[in-house]
């Protein structure tokens, strides 16, 4: 992105009229302060530079893409998904853009749409992982789990740290009735989170499924042992000074 913004600082720069190179350099400025403030997710100021830059610099994608990024920081998604919209229509060859605008529709209810976005950013980069994920789920708000798991694994290789796509996984594994790939993915969301009770939760109900009534047992006493510590810690509230604040 930052090579993206030189080159349309370049380019604005080679104006030949006078006031409006001066125009065009003010507008500069304030992207410049704009892409410090995002970075430093100061959103508030971001936005407040950038909607002054599209005030004053010619059309470009940069500036759509970051004005669609920064309402999105500030969970303006009306405002995002018009940004986004605009930054597709000047680049229909990003991935990330396609992603960005097929997330947004599908955050505000536009399914339809947010499916033929997110594909598109799937033809152009195949691997985007966040388009993977964006997909996946889509797919199983479907009820279609069959082809929302390819798109899941996807993401899950690529952030193999997530845990909450794993828990996705044992789900979608479970309701179609592969135990064992259910299984497997919980062990390894376990790795990670040994106390999340979700993960002990599901491996009862999977132990259950496969006819493994002591290993359910365990699970479920693990998972009801993690809620009663969890509703301890809700009643001590801000008083317990080993409750991490997020």
């Amino acid at each position: 992105m930052r090579c993206a913004l030189f080159l349309l600082a370049a380019s604005v720069l080679h104006a030949q009229d006078a006031a409006l190179r001066k125009q065009y350099e003010q507008g500069l400025r304030h992207l410049k302060l704009a892409t410090s403030y995002l970075e430093s997710r100061r959103d508030v100021e971001a936005v407040r530079e950038l909607e002054e830059a599209e005030k004053l610099l010619p059309p470009s994608f940069e500036l759509y893409y970051l004005l669609g990024e920064a309402y999105w920081n500030r969970s303006e998604f009306q405002k995002s998904l018009a940004q986004f919209k605009k930054a597709v229509g000047l680049n229909t060859a990003s991935a990330r853009a396609q992603f960005r605008l097929g997330y947004a529709q599908q955050l505000l209810g536009d399914l339809p749409a947010a499916k033929k976005s997110l594909e598109t950013a799937l033809k152009l980069d195949p691997e985007l992982p966040l388009a993977n994920l964006a997909m996946g789920h889509l797919l199983a708000g479907e009820s279609k789990p069959g082809e929302a798991l390819p798109f899941l694994q996807k993401y899950a290789h690529a952030r193999p740290e997530d845990i909450e796509v794993r828990l996705k996984l044992a789900q979608i594994n479970l309701d179609v009735g592969n135990t064992e790939q259910a299984l497997a993915e919980l062990k390894a969301a376990e790795q990670l989170a040994p106390r999340e009770k979700r993960i002990h939760y599901l491996l009862g109900r999977v132990y259950t499924a496969a006819r493994q009534p002591e290993l359910a047992k365990q699970a479920f006493a693990t998972f009801s042992s993690l809620e009663a510590a969890d509703l301890d810690r809700k009643r001590l509230g801000g008083n317990a000074p080993y409750i991490k604040r997020e």
